[in-house]
């Protein structure tokens, strides 16, 4: 529970606790304490009410009931044995991979009479271990959403008609028979093996391929290829890391080993263990690794950067870390930023912590950061001697794809009359300055492939409804490079496709469904002889892909835990320090929402009520600012403000969240889509249409201002309040309930706990309780141990 420390018995403890962020913020402790900057509004969602939730849902339920219990035709392997003659309302598991941009999870999806009703973990799985994400675990819901596409459609001028498969495929395949110049494909990212071989046949046969995620991890990638002349995926074992800095990264949520991670993070807080570890974070807004942090320093989002030259400064220059061969950092570039303002006070006691815990400390930063940044901290991960131990890699082969601002110019000059989309809405998702949608109009051709008939989709003359992953098969690569099963547990219930088969239909000359290209590809991967022999005509090959179907990856073909790498000689480049900060000039800050992502999950009406884990924000999103910042712009929380960044404006409502860096405002992504199903449409505000192609992470030149007007809304936070007489009583009653200690009190009097704070005289039931014998159900939770409590 943040805010809390030392407890002294009594109502004179000496320490108020808050309730939530609202009355933190407006506590006479915290206004003597804004320039540290931590409120949450009470009101009911605004748009969808809960009557018209139940309404919707009742909708994909019935859907369900009429179209759910259809098998697929090829053969899927259960994760567990089916028994002769099992009885209807037995739950059936599979292991299935649930991919989202460039990360992947290997989960097991339960089955019940053909239907999928929850997704878990892969226990077998090293980066799953039985756990997985609020996210993966939701994406069920997405399988039966009443508003996904039923049909293709074909739309010519304003007509739009539903078309066959099979006539959209003769058209395809007539198109492309001589050769695919003038065909451009733009692809989100993926792990897939199978895809990613037909995406390279395509370009061989004269496409132009490029690559479009709104929230992706190339800066990681790239930074790791600057430091070590190939690009390569890091591999975190935070099991043996004593001392974790992180910048931006928030490790324990957004890395695509985070799962994993926060498994061996919580290990390593364990009191009776020989080193508990700690965490420094540097950060602009509030994230699940923040909330966890030892010691947070909030600072802008562009200042992440200086923060971690300014500790390489201090570490090279300060404490005499030596500079390893091939550094590409020079002590001459490192001097301008010893003592930097974004490193905080602490910075040289951070520096000695490392230095102190050679071999057993970690850098890393997020995926919001340049590749400089990345590169610099593989740098000094290598001088503190931590590769090979904390953190090794994977080196990766990324083909070679243009960008969507490169396929923009192509389609402005003409270059592509025919362009195919596979999956994503890049009309609503792409940088507001490239236009992608004038650019669109000009190709005479326009096809999509996706889940939703979304602003793309309108906009397009073909549009293929999507496979979900339940209904699909595929293949994915996790991080550590395991080729990992996509299998379906039903068959597609408006006859959707996935990119694969799409992308066979143009490329090969008899196009392959779904179960083959997986079959071939595992041949090539697993089997080692290329193509797939046909079904039952080799007994090895078929053992061993239904061993890969029922465990859901293919045991031996990742990294592991990766190997370290020597760095490259190749010069590393500090940031650009841009004009201060003030309330005329601050910092657009854009980030990925925990809810919907980057807008594909906005009609999950689970996510959509998930709150988040500090705002407590349901059904919303918010223009999130520090109360030292909200004071001097003169705003209030709940006010609704004009945000203008280059000329372009958008209304949004004000979230003061303590905790957020001074003049950086938080915008998450995702929200405010007009062209979202019932659920998702008209929540919030559209971040997208602030964002540009090379400041699409952060960027200053951001003003805010006043319209007069206020906002509702949503949080969780502040439910059943009782203002009048309670808030008095809090500062009585937590003591009663929480026991906080220092690791010395603990290590010193591990009884600490039955002698600090007020107890309960013995209880007197009313009645004549129970008896239980044996163990008692009991309740404590960990905060050492627990994150996004």
């Amino acid at each position: 529970m943040p805010g809390m420390s030392d407890i002294t018995p009594g109502p004179g403890h000496g320490r108020n606790y808050w309730r939530s962020l609202q009355e933190l913020a407006g506590s006479e402790e915290f206004r003597h304490q804004l320039e540290n900057e931590f409120p949450g509004g009470v009101d009911a969602p605004a748009g969808l009410t809960r009557r018209r939730f139940i309404q919707i849902m009742s909708a994909s339920i019935a859907m369900t009931s009429l179209a759910g219990c259809r098998w697929p035709e090829e053969k899927i392997v259960p994760f567990a044995a089916r028994p002769e003659g099992v009885a209807p309302g037995t739950p059936m598991g599979f292991a299935t991979t649930f991919e989202l941009g460039p990360t992947v999870h290997s989960v097991v999806a339960t089955s019940y009479d053909g239907r999928p009703i929850k997704i878990d973990g892969n226990p077998d799985c090293a980066l799953s271990g039985g756990a997985t994400t609020a996210i993966a675990q939701a994406s069920v819901l997405d399988l039966y959403d009443p508003d996904r596409s039923r049909r293709l459609l074909n739309r010519q001028g304003r007509a739009t008609a539903p078309a066959a498969w099979e006539t959209f495929t003769a058209w395809l395949a007539e198109r492309s028979a001589g050769g695919l110049d003038g065909v451009a494909i733009l692809s989100p990212a993926t792990t897939s093996p199978s895809v990613h071989g037909l995406l390279a046949r395509a370009a061989a046969a004269g496409a132009g391929v490029h690559m479009w995620e709104p929230v992706c991890r190339h800066n990681e990638i790239e930074g790791a290829a600057l430091a070590f002349g190939g690009p390569a995926a890091a591999q975190l074992d935070l099991t043996k890391a004593r001392v974790v800095v992180d910048f931006d990264a928030n490790f324990l949520q957004d890395h695509p080993t985070s799962v994993r991670n926060s498994r061996d993070f919580a290990a390593g807080r364990d009191p009776d263990s020989d080193h508990m570890n700690r965490l420094y974070v540097w950060e602009n807004t509030y994230t699940i690794t923040g909330g966890m942090a030892d010691h947070r320093f909030p600072v802008a989002s562009r200042d992440v950067g200086a923060a971690v030259w300014a500790l390489a400064a201090e570490l090279v220059l300060g404490e005499g870390l030596p500079l390893p061969v091939n550094s590409g950092v020079t002590r001459g570039e490192l001097s301008r930023w010893r003592g930097h303002a974004a490193g905080g006070e602490y910075l040289g006691a951070v520096a000695r912590d490392l230095l102190a815990n050679r071999g057993h400390g970690l850098l890393l930063a997020g995926l919001r950061q340049p590749a400089g940044v990345h590169a610099l901290l593989h740098v000094l991960n290598a001088a503190l001697g931590n590769v090979g131990q904390t953190v090794t890699f994977r080196k990766m082969e990324m083909p070679p794809v243009g960008t969507i601002a490169e396929l923009t110019e192509g389609l402005n000059r003409g270059a592509f009359p025919t362009l195919i989309m596979l999956g994503g809405n890049p009309v609503a998702t792409a940088p507001a300055d490239l236009a992608f949608a004038a650019a669109m109009d000009r190709a005479e051709h326009r096809i999509h492939l996706g889940s939703h008939d979304d602003a793309t989709a309108q906009a397009s003359t073909w549009h293929v409804p999507q496979a979900h992953y339940l209904e699909s098969w595929g293949d994915a690569t996790s991080w550590h490079g395991t080729h990992m099963a996509v299998q379906p547990l039903i068959q597609p219930l408006f006859g959707g496709r996935t990119a694969a088969e799409l992308l066979s239909v143009l490329v090969d000359e008899e196009p392959r469904n779904g179960w083959q290209i997986a079959r071939d590809t595992f041949g090539a991967v697993g089997g080692g002889q290329g193509p797939a022999p046909a079904e039952g005509e080799d007994k090895v090959f078929e053992r061993k892909w239904r061993r890969f179907l029922h465990a859901g990856f293919l045991a031996g073909s990742g990294a592991g835990r990766g190997e370290a790498l020597a760095l490259a000689a190749g010069r590393i480049t500090a940031p650009a320090e841009g004009a201060p900060l003030s309330a005329t000039n601050l910092e657009a800050s854009f980030a990925h929402d925990q809810s919907v992502h980057d807008g594909r999950f906005a009609d999950n009406a689970w996510l959509q009520e998930m709150p988040d884990f500090m705002t407590k924000l349901t059904w919303d999103n918010a223009a999130l600012l520090g109360p030292a910042t909200a004071a001097e712009l003169d705003v209030k929380h709940g006010d609704l403000v004009t945000l203008a960044l280059d000329g372009r404006t958008v209304e949004a409502p004000v979230y003061v969240l303590p905790g957020q860096a001074r003049y950086s405002v938080t915008l998450h992504l995702g929200y405010g889509r007009d062209d979202a199903g019932r659920v998702g449409r008209g929540a919030g505000f559209d971040a997208y249409r602030l964002r540009i192609w090379d400041r699409r992470d952060a960027t200053d030149g951001l003003t805010i201002t006043r319209t007069g007007r206020t906002y509702q809304l949503a949080t969780t936070q502040d439910h059943h309040a009782i203002d009048a007489s309670g808030a008095a009583e809090i500062q009585d009653r937590v003591p009663r309930l929480v026991r906080e200690g220092t690791l010395a009190d603990y290590e010193s009097h591990p009884d600490f706990v039955d002698h600090r704070g007020l107890h309960h005289p013995p209880l007197e039931s009313l009645w004549t309780e129970r008896e239980y014998t044996g163990h008692k159900w009991g309740l404590a939770v960990d905060l050492n141990l627990c994150n996004g409590c």
